[in-house]
């Protein structure tokens, strides 16, 4: 298994079967966390410039002042804070049994979304990305597409790092011992096309 496809942590809870072994666990891309960083300290840097406009030269109130800085303060750094937990506890678990996806964030939510591998057949695995930034930090997003006998089911990891590199390796894990049996079922779309399984 390369670096970097397994995060550090104690990742035990999610083998529940005798024998079940974990291949992968990702979390989606730090810099998707430059985006809602900014615009939070954006919009307080822009509250705090009114606050300050307003109780220094409208309604003159230094006390007002400190409280409102410490408000914002505040605000800012607890949905800084929930950024980051949000993305840091956003991870997605591949193991020889299931794909899951976790979102947890304390005290808000648990959501856990999971797809049993000996239930379904993989069919396509897409990549895609979603402009010239995300190709420069090589960053993208992988669909897997599942074949279930009732309808069709879409696994989406977003804003991977190397999602080349991730959906080559979740093609050879996902074929396992199967070989003969998945080249038939198990196909890779790239950016610049689909990838035969000679390739991969």
């Amino acid at each position: 298994m390369k670096d970097g496809m397994v995060i550090k942590g104690d990742w035990s809870t999610f083998l529940d079967w005798e024998g079940e072994e974990l291949l992968l666990v990702i979390r989606r891309h730090v810099f998707t966390l430059i985006s809602p960083l900014f615009l939070t300290w954006t919009v307080i840097l822009l509250l705090g410039f009114i606050a300050v406009f307003l109780f220094t030269q409208a309604l003159f109130s230094p006390p007002l002042l400190i409280l409102s800085i410490l408000l914002l303060l505040s605000i800012g750094i607890s949905a800084s804070v929930y950024s980051l937990v949000y993305w840091y506890f956003h991870i997605y678990v591949l193991t020889s049994r299931k794909i899951l996806e976790v979102m947890y964030t304390p005290l808000f939510s648990h959501v856990v979304n999971d797809i049993f591998l000996d239930k379904v057949n993989c069919t396509e695995v897409d990549l895609s990305s979603k402009g010239f930034f995300h190709e420069l930090i090589d960053m993208g997003d992988l669909t897997i597409t599942f074949d279930r006998p009732t309808h069709q089911e879409e696994f989406v990891l977003q804003d991977i790092k190397n999602c080349d590199d991730v959906g080559k390796f979740l093609i050879k894990k996902l074929m396992g011992g199967r070989r003969h049996e998945a080249e038939e079922m198990i196909w890779m779309r790239s950016r610049n096309g689909i990838i035969p399984k000679a390739v991969i």
